[in-house]
C-alpha cells in the first residue's frame, strides 16, 4: 500500500528499483505524483574501492591473510630446535664422519646429548660450550665401544678447549651415570704411528710393557709415551743406520706430528727417561761384556724388551744390594756429623768459659774483692774495655 508523501500529502510513495539506471543505490522510495525521493536503501559499488575511507577493513583483511602463517608458526613451535642443539648435532656428525664412526655410535651419542641438553646445567650455557658437550658425548660413546681414541684427538678435530672438554667429560659421566673403561696405551699405537711397519709396532708394544712394569707410563700423556717407545723400537730394529737419528727427525720423517697432539719438549723428556731405563736394563744382560752407555745401548733394545721381566728383577736386586752396601757408609757419615756437631758445641762452651774467666779476673782486680762467678752480668759484656773503672765494673755485678 502506498505511503503518504511528506511534500504533497498524497498517497503515492512506493519503493522503486534503480539497478538499471547507473545509480549508487539499489532501491529508493519515490512519490509518483510529485517525484520527491523520501528514502534510499543500501549503497552499491559498481567500481570496488581498494581502500576503505576509515582503513578498518584493511586491518581486517591483513589479519585474515596472516591467520594461515600464524597457525603454521603455532604448530611448528613445539618442533623448534635451538641453535645450540642444532650446531652441536651438526658438529657431532662432521667429527663422527672424520673418525669413521658407525651410525649406531653416532645415534647413541646424539641421544646422550639430547638428554644432557635439557639439563639445568647445560640449557643456559653458550653455544661453544654446547658444542663441546656434544663432542664429549661422542668421545664417551667411542671409549665405551673400546675405540683407541684420546681427548686430544677429538679436541684437535673439533677445535675444542682441552680444559673445558675434560671438565664437561666429568659432568656428563656423573650426570648420565656412565662408566668409562680404562684405555690401553698399546691400542693407540696404530693411530699414532700409522706409517711404521708392523714389526716396529710389535717392538713398540714390548717397550711400552717395560715402561708399565716400572710405572714410567702412569700419569703421563699416552701419545708422547708411544712416540718415545716407537722411536727407540725403530732405532733398535736397525741400530746401525738409525741410532744417530734424532727424535725430531724421526717424528718429521713419519709424520707423527700430524696424527697426534705432539709436543717436542714433553716427547724429548719421555725419550730421555726411556733411554736411561734401557741403559740400566741392558747392563743386566749376562752376555753383554762392554759397558753400556748412550752410544751403544741401541743394539740391546730388542733383547731388553724380550727379557724385560727378568732384567727388571735383576736390576731391583742389584739396587737393593747397593743400598745395603751403602747403609754402613751412611751410618758412619751420620755418626761423624753428630760427632762434629758435639765437638762444635763443646768448643763453643769452652770458649765461653774462658771468656767468662778473663772477665771475672778483671772485675776482681778492679774492685779489689773476691766475687762469686754467678754474680757476673754477662749481658753487659760489651761494656768491658781496657780502662775499666769501679763504677763501670759494678755494672757487671748482678
Amino acid at each position: 500500500m502506498p505511503d503518504k508523501c511528506s511534500h504533497c500529502g498524497k498517497l503515492a510513495v512506493e519503493w522503486e528499483d534503480c539497478d538499471g539506471h547507473g545509480a549508487d543505490v539499489s532501491r529508493r522510495r519515490v512519490c509518483h505524483e510529485c517525484g520527491t525521493i523520501s528514502d534510499e536503501a543500501t549503497f552499491t559499488n559498481s567500481a570496488p574501492m581498494d581502500h576503505a575511507p576509515t582503513g578498518f577493513s584493511d586491518e581486517i583483511r591483513h589479519f585474515a591473510r596472516s591467520l594461515p602463517s600464524q597457525y603454521a608458526l603455532y604448530n611448528s613451535a613445539s618442533q623448534h630446535v635451538s641453535r645450540g642443539k642444532k650446531q652441536g648435532l651438526s658438529r657431532m656428525k662432521d667429527v663422527a664422519q672424520t673418525l669413521k664412526c658407525s651410525s649406531a655410535l653416532r645415534k647413541q651419542a646424539s641421544e646422550i646429548f639430547e638428554k644432557m641438553f635439557h639439563s639445568p646445567k647445560v640449557i643456559s650455557e653458550r653455544i661453544e660450550t654446547k658444542i663441546t658437550i656434544a663432542m664429549v658425548c661422542l668421545y664417551l660413546v667411542c671409549r665405551n665401544a673400546m675405540w683407541p681414541i684420546t681427548v686430544s684427538d677429538v679436541c684437535d678435530i673439533a677445535n675444542c678447549d682441552v680444559g673445558k672438554f675434560v671438565r664437561w667429560s666429568r659432568e656428563v659421566t656423573t650426570e648420565m651415570n656412565l662408566q668409562l673403561p680404562m684405555m690401553d696405551i698399546e691400542q693407540i699405537i696404530p693411530s699414532v704411528c700409522p706409517e711404521l711397519s708392523r714389526e716396529v709396532h710389535e717392538h713398540t708394544k714390548g717397550i711400552i710393557q717395560v715402561c708399565r712394569e716400572v710405572f714410567l707410563a702412569d700419569g703421563k700423556n699416552p701419545q708422547n709415551v708411544v712416540i718415545a717407545a716407537a722411536y727407540h723400537a725403530w732405532q733398535g730394529s736397525d741400530f746401525i743406520n738409525n741410532r744417530k737419528v734424532k727424535l725430531a727427525a724421526f717424528v718429521k720423517k713419519f709424520n707423527l706430528h700430524k696424527n697426534c697432539r705432539y709436543k717436542s719438549s714433553v716427547a724429548n723428556l719421555r725419550s730421555r727417561e726411556l733411554s736411561k731405563l734401557l741403559i740400566q736394563l741392558a747392563s743386566e744382560l749376562p752376555w753383554v761384556i762392554e759397558k753400556v752407555d748412550a752410544s751403544n745401548y741401541h743394539q740391546h733394545i730388542l733383547d731388553v724388551s724380550k727379557h724385560h721381566k727378568t732384567l727388571i728383577r735383576e736390576a731391583m736386586s742389584n739396587l737393593l744390594e747397593e743400598e745395603e752396601e751403602k747403609e754402613p757408609l751412611k751410618r758412619k757419615a751420620l755418626n761423624e756429623m753428630d760427632l762434629w756437631r758435639n765437638t762444635e758445641a763443646e768448643e763453643s762452651k769452652r770458649q765461653r768459659m774462658e771468656k767468662d774467666k778473663v772477665l771475672y779476673e778483671r772485675l776482681a782486680g778492679v774492685l779489689d774483692e773476691q766475687l762469686p762467678p754467678s754474680s757476673l752480668n754477662l749481658d753487659n759484656e760489651e761494656l768491658c774495655d781496657d780502662d775499666l773503672t769501679k763504677e763501670e765494673a759494678k755494672l757487671y755485678i748482678k
